[in-house]
Parts: structure tokens; sequence; C-alpha cells
């Protein structure tokens, strides 16, 4: 895997933490409140939070993730 910016294989990786936007975590209380509660067993099941895997080019400073730089490494190798 390569920078698709630069070619560089000098990258570190970072993981980001996914957040629920205002709309959503206001249309997620209306429904919990219209199904009793429902939505909180859902949401618990489901998991409070997801997180997302990115990298950070040391040389250049672009972020990206693994299939970008999959695909810069078979586009720069060619």
């Amino acid at each position: 895997m390569v920078c698709p910016k630069c070619g560089s294989d000098n990258f570190d990786a970072i993981s980001k933490i996914k957040k629920r936007g205002f709309i959503k975590s206001i249309i997620y209380i209306l429904l919990t409140i219209c199904t009793c509660g429902l939505w909180l067993i859902l949401g618990i099941l489901r998991g409070g939070t997801s997180s997302k895997t990115m990298f950070v080019c040391k040389n250049c400073g672009k972020e990206f993730n693994a299939q970008q730089g999959n695909k810069a490494q078979r586009k720069f190798n060619t």
C-alpha cells in the first residue's frame, strides 16, 4: 500500500470514531419515545460507536483509507 498522492510508503495508521449526527440523534430520540424504549435496546445491541481505520502520509499529509492505498499501489507499480 502506498500514498495515492505521492506514492510514498511512509505513513501512519489512525483510528477515526464516527459520531452520530444531530438529525440522526433527534430521529433516534423520537423513535425511542414513540416505541416506549424499544430503540434503546436495538441501539445497545448494535453498539454505540463505530470506528474507521485511516492512514496519513508522513511526506505529503494526505489522509486515505486502505482501499485507496491499494489502488494507488497498483497504479504506481505499472
